[in-house]
């Protein structure tokens, strides 16, 4: 290809030791390794579109990783680039490296990039452009060889322009440079472009002498692809005088060529030997010269819009990746403000409810108090007061039967306010607890019937003990204060469910007369998950049936 003459592996060589660092480094992330790892193996077969494929989706994985990883990908993918001849996109391809070249570590890259924009301007005819990348270049390498190179590729430039005076003067400052190693390519690259300076100027002899001598150079090294300039040059160096030579040396250009697979360099021979044949073998010339270019214009085309395509594809899933990576920051940020909103409504209906709790207990203590100083005042204080009258007045020998009948109603009395107000005795003790509340309701006046079948009532929970003891024990002074019942029945029963019913023979009442009371028994048994009926007339007495499930 033509960029033979102006690019030198050593550029590469450079690159690959230098970003080895890079390349060892532990990125944290197997779909880059894997990838650019794929990309080498198919570069190293040359299979190119395979190779740039893997290095783009390389390159799309380092916006993941380390920002300076993305460098070696991108530049593997203007070399591929290079080698298809698509000098635009390679150029496309470099400058979206240059903004991760930051840094004195990094600095180095730069060389490399700049010196391979000078030659996609160059392949472009944009001279000034690829002069000014040249010579960016060479201002920041400290490398001597890699200072030689690129005065090389600049002395190129000119000779592209047809300035053969100043090309020839960079190129013999140059080769006797300590650094250009006498029969290394790079070497032979140099004195065969001054041997070409010559030739134009109308210096056959050392003209002909440099470029003899690296025909020869190129021969020892076995460079096949770097002997294609050499043959081309002498073709031309030959043309006005032995056209002969001219053809042989461009016949053997084009076989060369033919053998690296360079159609460029194919064309640009089959161009010599059509201009210096006659005839019928200028017509086959002709017809392998045209074949040629149409079908490398058609490859090249289809190349340069396979990468393009390449690069289209992974930058939409490039945009879909960002999409969906914004999309989950801002379900993540919808579910922590959820899930900060409903600890906060936790805690406030909890702080809330912590405050309710004590007003309600500091209500229930008032409650209590207040309705045991009503008890002692109305019941127990006027007993008391008449008892102690009756001992001051009455003769205790004759009237002692009636006095400890006095106090043993005071004791019942005083028993049931503390009965009421004491704990409630839950768990395995609850079932005779419950009785003994039960039966200090019964008096000569008051029969009460406990039935139960097959029921245990110590093994229902304790929240739900509690509620039947505080319901029945609602019902019994309901009873005793305003029903005027004689007889109450109380039956317990269980199956899936624990059966509590509760009937008397009183007066009954009006359930909107008593709507306090039904609210609260309602509230209590409610609160288990249960139910809770009334069944009363006036007249007719009470039937209270409660149902709550054990489970």
């Amino acid at each position: 290809m033509i960029f033979r003459k102006i690019f030198s592996p050593i550029f590469f060589i450079i690159l690959g030791l230098s970003l080895n660092s890079c390349d060892n480094k532990t990125f944290g992330l197997e779909e880059y390794e894997r990838a650019k790892e794929k990309g080498e193996a198919f570069f190293d077969e040359e299979k190119y579109d395979s190779a740039f494929y893997y290095y783009n989706k390389a390159q799309f994985h380092c916006k993941e990783v380390a920002s300076d990883s993305i460098i070696y990908p991108l530049l593997m993918m203007s070399e591929i680039q290079m080698i298809y001849c698509d000098f635009s996109g390679s150029e496309t391809t470099l400058t979206e490296a240059l903004p991760y070249v930051t840094g004195k570590t990094l600095e180095k890259y730069r060389t490399f990039i700049y010196n391979s924009l000078g030659l996609d301007y160059l392949e472009q005819k944009n001279f000034e452009e690829a002069l000014k990348y040249y010579n960016k270049s060479f201002a920041i390498t400290t490398n001597e060889l890699s200072k030689c190179i690129i005065k090389n590729n600049i002395a190129y430039n000119y000779l592209e322009q047809e300035k053969y005076d100043i090309a020839r003067e960079i190129l013999d400052s140059i080769r006797n440079n300590n650094a250009l190693v006498y029969g290394s390519k790079q070497y032979a690259k140099v004195i065969d472009n001054l041997g070409f300076a010559y030739f134009k100027e109308g210096n056959t002899n050392k003209a002909y002498h440099y470029l003899v001598e690296s025909l020869q150079i190129r021969d020892s090294l076995g460079e096949s692809h770097e002997k294609i300039a050499s043959l081309m040059h002498l073709a031309r160096f030959y043309q006005d005088s032995l056209t002969e030579l001219t053809v042989d040396y461009a016949e053997k250009a084009y076989q060369a060529a033919s053998n690296v697979k360079s159609p460029d360099d194919q064309i640009e021979a089959l161009g010599i030997l059509i201009s210096n044949t006659t005839g019928t073998q200028s017509k086959e010339y002709f017809q392998k010269f045209m074949t040629t270019k149409d079908s490398i214009d058609l490859v090249r085309q289809m190349d340069k819009n396979q990468f393009a395509k390449i690069k289209y594809d992974y930058s939409l899933i490039s945009k879909d990746a960002e999409i969906q990576k914004t999309q989950k920051i801002i379900y993540l940020l919808l579910v922590f403000i959820v899930l900060l909103s409903s600890l906060y409504i936790f805690f406030h209906i909890k702080r809330k409810n912590k405050i309710k709790l004590q007003l309600e207990n500091q209500k229930t203590a008032y409650e209590t108090e207040t309705r045991i100083s009503r008890k002692l005042h109305d019941e127990l204080a006027n007993d008391v007061f008449q008892t102690l009258s009756f001992v001051q007045t009455q003769d205790l020998d004759k009237n002692r039967a009636s006095l400890v009948n006095d106090l043993d109603e005071i004791y019942k009395k005083t028993r049931n306010i503390s009965r009421e107000n004491n704990d409630i005795v839950t768990g395995k003790d609850f079932e005779a607890d419950l009785v003994a509340m039960i039966s200090d309701f019964q008096d000569k006046e008051v029969r009460i019937i406990i039935k139960k079948e097959e029921v245990n009532l110590d093994q229902i929970s304790p929240e739900k003990q509690i509620a039947v003891y505080r319901v029945l024990r609602e019902l019994l002074v309901n009873m005793k204060k305003y029903s005027q019942a004689s007889l109450v029945v109380l039956n317990f029963s269980s199956d899936k469910e624990l059966k509590v019913n509760y009937s008397d023979n009183g007066i009954g009442f009006e359930k909107k007369n008593v709507k306090g009371g039904i609210q609260s028994a309602e509230n209590r048994i409610h609160s288990v998950n249960g139910t809770i009926t009334f069944d009363t007339m006036p007249g007719k007495g009470l039937k209270v049936s409660i149902v709550i499930p054990k489970n």
